[in-house]
């Protein structure tokens, strides 16, 4: 495995990534039901959500290195 995490827009790679139990952080728009219809399926994940505006890119650089660092250390502790 060449990845340890993966962080994209909701896509196809979202899936893949998932698939193959990848952890990933996922940025979503809230209009329509992308969030909750297609989100990563058992896998570790986080979840970034665009509340103010159907365009990802509100979604700060800031919040997603948070949710890599929450999402990194919720992996470290369930394989110690």
């Amino acid at each position: 495995q060449m990845l340890d995490y993966f962080i994209t827009p909701d896509t196809s790679l979202l899936h893949v990534a998932s698939a193959f139990k990848i952890p990933n952080v996922g940025l979503y728009c809230m209009g329509g039901e992308n969030f909750i219809r297609w989100r990563a399926y058992k896998t570790v994940s986080k979840e970034l959500v665009a509340l103010e505006s159907n365009d990802v890119n509100e979604i700060t650089v800031e919040h997603v290195m948070a949710a890599l660092c929450e999402l990194i250390e919720r992996n470290t502790e369930t394989n110690v």
